[in-house]
């Protein structure tokens, strides 16, 4: 009587080992592609918080602005170059071009002049405290936002008729006068559709500057 002997043929143990491999392949591809994904959105995640938590100080501190006169320090090159055509020495609350402005304003209970600019890729602030009697900051200041590709800033000016909406201009140096409005504008990396993000602000001491000699 001859005997059965059940066992699995070189032929289908290599089937078996294939199907075994393309499901696994499968299932470490979706577990892949999945994890890939989730570290996509937490990192992007932290990027709009921070990025929200940036846009909301910055709000709060230019609208906790003041009509006082900016330190000497924060007078950047080309106000200075225009300065030193006047007669007198120009009273300036607020200062401002395309890729930084600086003003005064109170923070933590303590009056000082804040200075946001993009240096290298990066979004910074840097702070003065009048109590310290303006000391310059550790390291020269702070980075808000990393990855910013261009940053382009615009200040309201006056309309140019009675009843028109404010011109937007890059550069603010009037005396004595605080803009009514601020507009950012950051191009960031990684944020998909958000890459580009504009935020405006509006200042409740700020006034509407003048192009030409009439003042307001």
């Amino acid at each position: 009587m001859k005997r059965n002997n059940p066992a699995f043929t070189l032929l289908e143990l290599l089937i078996a080992v294939t199907i075994f491999s393309i499901i696994a392949l499968s299932l470490y591809s979706t577990f892949y592609t999945g994890m890939k994904a989730l570290r996509s959105s937490q990192g992007a995640m932290r990027i709009h918080q921070s990025l929200r938590l940036v846009t909301e100080e910055l709000s709060l501190d230019l609208r906790n602005s003041l009509l006082a006169p900016l330190h000497e320090e924060l007078k950047t090159a080309v106000i200075e170059a225009a300065a030193e055509e006047k007669e007198e020495e120009p009273l300036y609350y607020f200062l401002g071009d395309s890729k930084r402005f600086s003003f005064v304003t109170m923070k933590d209970c303590q009056i000082c002049n804040i200075t946001y600019y993009a240096d290298k890729g990066k979004f910074m602030r840097t702070i003065k405290y009048q109590g310290r009697g303006f000391a310059a900051p550790a390291q020269g200041g702070e980075t808000l936002l990393e990855d910013i590709r261009n940053m382009e800033v615009l200040y309201s000016y006056e309309a140019e008729t009675e009843d028109g909406e404010p011109v937007w201009l890059d550069i603010w140096e009037e005396e004595e006068l605080v803009p009514l409005g601020v507009k950012i504008t950051l191009e960031l990396k990684g944020l998909g559709s958000l890459e580009k993000l504009t935020k405006t602000v509006y200042i409740p001491v700020g006034a509407l500057g003048t192009q030409g000699e009439e003042e307001i």
